[in-house]
């Protein structure tokens, strides 16, 4: 299958596979992105707190 295609369709098919494979990984990455950021900022709103409360 591969032998037969030149090499623009073959460049072409890698590409679109890598897209597959790159647009769901990047969307994966960018919730985990933003659920780490909102866990980090409860934890510093949460330790501000603290520190208010002690002094």
């Amino acid at each position: 299958m591969i032998f037969g295609m030149g090499l623009p369709e073959l460049g072409m098919s890698i590409l679109v596979v890598m897209l597959e494979l790159a647009i769901p990984a990047a969307l994966v990455l960018v919730v985990v992105y933003f659920v780490v950021r909102k866990a980090v900022r409860d934890e510093l709103a949460k330790a501000d707190q603290e520190q208010k409360q002690k002094s």
